[in-house]
């Protein structure tokens, strides 16, 4: 999935899923016209001197598209940047970004999701869906809060590669990275499955997972490694996405890719097992491949296979939670050499002192 503004809060809904894409629209305010006017014009003005302002508030720059009024965070909160190089440098962003999204549309490989006010009308959404499918035959999921003749968790078709969904209510604006994800995955589970063959009556109700993040400002491997979902690896063990991690720093000892702070129903005292299932492949020379329970001293642990490629192998920490904390943080800690690509999947944290979907397969 990609977002297509109109503003933040599909982006927040990946970023609690773990899914952190580049995208020109994923933290940006867009007016639908301008979009459409975008699209249609391949961006070929997007960025140029003099179009782009920026200004520093709320504790990081923000920066303004004036041709087209697009405005979106840069989470940049270094203020004493020159403000003649921040607009430079999101320039050359705003150019690089409109050429990769007109570049995944021809490939048709994702969904692009636009949430709408009421006052949208379908006409519009198709003119939108026009202008996308000028590039490939992609396919534009059209939201909107639910109402009496729409129920939250509704998915319609309304035309080739065009689908309207329904979520329960939309996120106020001044709060909106503190959107609840449970609201959006069934309509998204829907929307996949309906675009990628299947029968969407069969989606069963999605399940909360056990490591599902839930609090910003937590997050690792920014400064180590990117995150998507991706589906295109064979089944993962335990169901659901596989995680593709590609390292942006080079340290032979490691660095965490990837993980999360949990919260909820820990016990001091008691002894956890992380776990996540990973995918090593053949061009990926790795110098560790291992999980950590960063601030807690392991009991036991239980390395990838650096000699096994190309299947899903089993990798595990387990330590014992101090009895004067109340929060425990499982990761991922990846080497090797600059621009790898590794998956993971299956991750799961758990009361115990080994992983219940031992043992090891593939």
């Amino acid at each position: 999935f990609e977002s297509l503004g109109n503003n933040c809060e599909f982006g927040a809904v990946q970023r609690f899923c773990g899914a952190e894409p580049l995208g020109l629209f994923r933290f940006a305010y867009s007016e639908l016209p301008a979009l459409v006017q975008g699209l249609n014009k391949d961006f070929d003005d997007i960025g140029q001197p003099g179009n782009v302002t920026a200004e520093f508030t709320n504790f990081e720059w923000f920066v303004q598209e004036t041709n087209y009024g697009f405005r979106l965070h840069t989470f940049n909160p270094d203020e004493a940047l020159l403000q003649e190089r921040v607009i430079a440098l999101q320039e050359k962003w705003f150019r690089y970004m409109s050429r990769r999204l007109i570049e995944s549309i021809e490939l048709a490989d994702r969904i692009y999701v636009r949430k709408c006010q009421p006052e949208v009308s379908e006409a519009e959404i198709r003119t939108l869906s026009a202008a996308i499918r000028r590039h490939g035959k992609a396919t534009l999921l059209w939201i909107s809060e639910a109402n009496e003749d729409h129920p939250a968790e509704t998915v319609e078709r309304l035309d080739e590669g065009l689908l309207h969904g329904w979520i329960s209510h939309f996120t106020p604006m001044d709060v909106v990275m503190t959107t609840d994800p449970m609201k959006w995955m069934p309509v998204l589970r829907r929307a996949w499955t309906m675009t990628h063959g299947g029968d969407p009556s069969n989606i069963r109700p999605h399940a909360r997972p056990n490591l599902l993040p839930r609090a910003f400002g937590h997050w690792v491997g920014h400064d180590a490694a990117t995150c998507d979902h991706i589906w295109h690896l064979p089944p993962c063990p335990l169901g659901g996405m596989a995680i593709t991690h590609r390292l942006i720093s080079q340290r032979p000892d490691g660095s965490p890719a990837y993980g999360c702070l949990v919260t909820d129903d820990l016990i001091p005292g008691e002894m956890y097992v992380a776990s996540a299932y990973v995918w090593i492949p053949d061009d990926f020379a790795p110098t560790i491949v291992s999980m950590e329970l960063h601030g807690t001293m392991s009991v036991y642990f239980k390395i990838a296979d650096l000699s096994r490629r190309n299947c899903w192998q089993l990798t595990w920490v387990c330590g014992r939670m101090a009895t004067d904390s109340t929060v425990m943080f499982p990761r991922i800690r990846v080497g090797g050499q600059l621009g790898a690509i590794m998956h993971s999947a299956g991750w799961r944290f758990e009361k115990g002192a080994v992983p219940r979907n031992m043992p090891l397969i593939g």
